[in-house]
């Protein structure tokens, strides 16, 4: 039986009565509307094409074809640095671990700041190559796609880590555990992702369209575990999400439309450290977000549709209590991922409890009455995901709170 949902400034979990057996699967979401921003900014005078966070989660860069490098604290949006490009468009960023952020640029050159200061470390250029690039998370490796050849380059010192052959011009990406580069290529209906180790160079699996009829429209997106790999498909069709150890079908979010007879392209997509959420921007300027689940039906949670016309690119806090987009407008926005219940059942005299998203910090609180009364603690406030609770006696409620960081 699914109970009433409860949202608090995108903040809050569901509430439960548990005298009564409970599954939830979360259909009632947040209405269209804008998401829950914490800051924004418009200091960019042209297209931001690039948002990246830092390791730990405390700044912000958005790159933009206005030669310009902004740095934002990511909690409130103060400015922290400008670094400009010698009026030379900025199209990829990503923070290093060591205090300085690499980029790539319309001129086709490589370089590493240190934020500190602005200072240019270096400069490589790699000529002959177009905008199917892509960092690794870490930023310490830059993958490039010539006509039928990938590049994989380590940054800080400029030197060629792989040449790999996909046969066409493809989209790369890196696995976060920095073990795999994946590239998607563009194929007339069909689609083909392959997957290399990049301590051999050797293919580990090749993956074509489950639904026919349908090609991949940007970079495949890896899960944050490197256990799975999301195909972005077009101009129709579900997003396909595959296993990267047995090669099969993980899941497929399903396909949505913004009007009868005509499909919502998937442009971008990032998932939450856990890897249970997956956040879309998609064609029709909208945000989806999905509860994820293998061999359960994927869920779509939440869709906002004001503050999103644009989007360019999209990224993830490190932490998941953020995520980032850069709009075509130049605008820079920082929101908030709401916390969703993704399980509650009871289980002999135990109330078990799974969420997903917030800040990464929870309060688990409950009542006897879901309409009137104080909300009260349970326990103290954790960075668990989830909680297994003795409800014998009388009935209560339950709700999960995400806590400021």
């Amino acid at each position: 039986m699914l109970m009433k949902y409860r949202q608090n400034q995108a903040r809050s979990g569901s509430c439960f009565l548990t005298s009564i057996f409970i599954l939830l699967l979360p259909t009632l979401v947040p209405g269209q509307g804008a998401p829950d921003i914490v800051w924004s900014r418009s200091d960019h005078t042209n297209a931001v094409n690039s948002v990246a966070f830092a390791q730990d989660g405390t700044l912000v860069a958005s790159a933009s074809s206005d030669a310009t490098i902004r740095i934002w604290q990511s909690s409130n949006g103060n400015p922290v640095i400008t670094l400009a490009n010698q009026e030379t468009g900025v199209l990829q960023v990503a923070f290093e671990s060591n205090g300085t952020l690499a980029s790539w640029d319309v001129t086709n050159a490589l370089k590493v700041w240190q934020v500190s200061n602005g200072a240019v470390v270096r400069v490589q250029q790699i000529p002959g190559l177009g905008w199917r690039t892509a960092f690794a998370p870490s930023g310490d490796l830059f993958a490039a796609a010539g006509s039928t050849t990938l590049y994989v380059w380590r940054v800080l010192e400029g030197a060629l880590v792989r040449t790999l052959l996909p046969d066409q011009d493809a989209s790369p990406s890196f696995s976060p555990n920095g073990r795999m580069v994946a590239a998607g290529l563009h194929l007339a209906e069909e689609y083909r992702m392959n997957v290399w180790l990049l301590a051999d160079g050797a293919v580990l699996k090749t993956f074509t369209n489950y639904k026919s009829g349908i090609s991949i429209v940007s970079s495949p997106v890896f899960s944050p575990d490197s256990t799975r790999i999301a195909a972005l498909t077009g101009p129709y069709g579900g997003t396909e999400i595959w296993n990267l150890q047995s090669g099969n079908l993980w899941g497929l979010i399903p396909e949505e439309t913004s009007a009868p007879g005509l499909s919502v392209n998937v442009k971008l997509l990032v998932f939450t450290p856990d890897g249970k959420i997956a956040i879309m921007s998609d064609r029709d300027d909208k945000i989806r977000i999905w509860r994820l689940s293998e061999g359960q039906e994927i869920v779509r949670l939440a869709l906002y549709d004001l503050e999103t016309a644009g989007i360019n690119e999209l990224a993830m806090s490190p932490k998941g209590g953020l995520f980032a987009f850069g709009r075509l407008d130049g605008k820079v926005i920082v929101a908030r991922v709401p916390v969703f219940i993704t399980e509650a059942r009871l289980s002999a005299s135990n109330f078990i409890l799974q969420w997903s998203g917030g800040s990464g910090s929870y309060q688990l609180q409950q009542r006897t009455n879901l309409a009137t009364g104080t909300w009260e603690n349970v326990g103290a406030s954790t960075t668990a995901t989830g909680v297994t609770n003795n409800v014998s006696g009388a009935s209560l409620f339950y709700r999960v709170q995400s806590l400021p960081n």
